[in-house]
């Protein structure tokens, strides 16, 4: 299987499961601590907060930014070439959505998502953490 396959079907499965919500919200302890999962917060520039969704293995943060996605897409790019990241893949995915993988040495990966805002200027952005087993 061709490595920009094996990648897409990564994302398909990371944004899948990222979307589940987590049937025992009230019980903190079931839930990922941001340390576990996403150790480094990597924002895109004039990002906004939506939303953070958290299981017993994921997080999941949606943000908004004023850039478009091509701008997102580059910074992105620029960030995680560098070390301590590796980026691993980068494509286009369904939609025309742009998706991204990277790791780093002793940390979760890091997914990352990014498409044209529905209805207003800029982007939103997927950013999606995992334990490491």
């Amino acid at each position: 299987m061709s490595t920009r396959r094996v990648f897409c079907l990564c994302l398909a499965l990371v944004f899948g499961l990222g979307s589940c919500r987590e049937s025992r919200r009230a019980d903190s302890s079931a839930q990922a601590k941001m340390a576990e999962t996403m150790p480094v917060l990597l924002l895109p520039p004039n990002a906004t907060m939506l939303s953070v969704d958290r299981g017993t293995d994921i997080t999941r943060i949606l943000l908004r930014s004023e850039l478009d996605p091509e701008s997102v897409r580059d910074y992105y790019r620029r960030v995680l070439s560098k070390e301590p990241w590796r980026l691993v893949g980068d494509a286009p995915i369904a939609g025309g959505a742009i998706g991204m993988y990277a790791e780093r040495k002793g940390a979760p990966p890091l997914w990352v998502m990014i498409r044209k805002a529905e209805g207003a200027t800029g982007s939103l952005v997927d950013l999606t953490g995992a334990k490491i087993k």
